[in-house]
Formats: structure tokens, sequence, C-alpha cells
């Protein structure tokens, strides 16, 4: 839940950990230092896009937290569902 988190092997920066052009459209809507607000508003118009609409409606529709915490994982963090998320986070070492 920290705004300025950095990760120092990717760039990925924020409480959503951006990279590439979604970090490149964080910073030109909100600047460097994007506040922990304007961060959560950035979570929301992606989720609102329609690249990200099935995903809204899978975490909306959950039937309980660690549901919602799967979609939102594999459908908003990795945009591919809960199980090719995992299996993503696995090629690089990381247990999913």
């Amino acid at each position: 839940m920290n705004p300025t988190a950095l990760n120092k092997g990717s760039g990925a920066y924020g409480i959503a950990q951006w990279l590439g052009s979604r970090k490149k459209n964080l910073f030109a809507k909100y600047g460097r230092n994007p506040t922990f607000e304007q961060q959560l508003n950035f979570v929301w118009e992606e989720l609102n896009s329609p690249y990200y609409k099935k995903g809204l409606d899978l975490i909306r529709n959950s039937k309980n937290v660690d549901e919602a915490a799967a979609n939102v994982f594999g459908w908003y963090e990795f945009s591919v569902g809960p199980q090719r998320a995992i299996l993503e986070m696995k090629k690089w070492g990381q247990d999913g």
C-alpha cells in the first residue's frame, strides 16, 4: 500500500506496481509522484476500461474474499486469469 513503492529489478511503480505503458499513462495523468488516492482513482479508471471489463465483472461477482483476490490477481494484475497468472509467476521463480 506504499504509493512510492519501486521494484528495483523491474522498475514497477506504485500500489499496483505499474510497468510499461500503464506506468507511462499513470505518470502522464498525475505526474511522477501520484498520491495514494490518485493511484486508487487510476486503478478504478483501468478497471472500468473495455480492456478490464471482464475482470471487473468477475471481481464484482466473486463469492468470497479468496475468489475476489484471485480475480484481482488474475484479471487485473495479469489479465490472463488466475491460473495462467500463477504459471507466469512461476516462470520467474515466484510463488503465485
